[in-house]
């Protein structure tokens, strides 16, 4: 799993309203990237000075689209908000659902 920043504001009316059930395998000639969202930054935290993020859903599912890779801006690293204690049931597969 690899974060990155993505640059957002185009219309994908393909997308719109869909969920993307499963994974199939296709040939294009364009590069594209499998995103799973999270929402735009709001206002940093006031003790740590860092952006909180949360998932974003579609009707309570992940919301994932396909877009063009050249929409990528940079990647980017998301770090957990600890609390006291970390869960000790986080893996690097489950981390971040």
């Amino acid at each position: 799993l690899d974060c990155a920043l993505v640059r957002t504001g185009e219309k994908n009316d393909r997308m719109s309203g869909t969920a993307l059930e499963g994974r199939f395998l296709v040939f294009v000639s364009t590069p594209l990237a499998y995103v799973e969202w999270f929402t735009p930054f709001s206002t940093p935290d006031l003790h740590t000075g860092l952006y909180t993020l949360t998932r974003s859903t579609r009707q309570h599912k992940v919301y994932a689209q396909i877009i063009e890779a050249n929409r990528i801006v940079r990647n980017c690293h998301l770090q957990p908000k600890y609390g006291c204690t970390k869960d000790p049931t986080w893996t690097t597969d489950n981390v971040m659902d």
